[in-house]
């Protein structure tokens, strides 16, 4: 299933030719959720891509967010929306990206609900909260 991404992050640059600057990047993308549930074990194993993240921002125009993350075994939550946070990795175009930390700098939590017969039922996810 593919739901909407949303939200901003305000970054710090820790060094490089940007250092000690700040950018309020504001994004848009959708991430895909593809979760299998075990009904025996009461378990759900996801994973979860984004697809075309993109922000943008004033003093770095164009920021990329990339990554995937499987989740194995976590417990069933049922009909109840669940919040599960992750890191996916950010990357500044230009100069800005030199000594730019972008591994786990994109903060992301994903929602998801599933149907009584255990297939999904929403995915929404937020960028900027864990």
């Amino acid at each position: 299933m593919i739901g909407p991404l949303t939200g901003s992050l305000t970054i710090s640059f820790p060094s490089g030719p940007c250092f000690g600057q700040q950018d309020n990047i504001a994004f848009t993308a959708n991430i895909h959720v593809v979760a299998t549930v075990d009904t025996g074990q009461g378990t759900v194993d996801y994973h979860f891509n984004l697809l075309g993240a993109k922000g943008t921002a004033t003093l770095v125009p164009k920021y990329i967010g990339t990554g995937a993350i499987d989740l194995l075994d976590q417990n069933f939550p049922g009909t109840v929306p669940v919040p599960i946070p992750f890191g996916a990795n950010l990357f500044p175009n230009g100069p800005c990206r030199a000594g730019f930390p972008a591994d786990g700098a994109l903060p992301i939590v994903v929602t998801i609900s599933f149907n009584p017969d255990f297939t999904l039922n929403s995915v929404s996810a937020v960028v900027g909260q864990t």
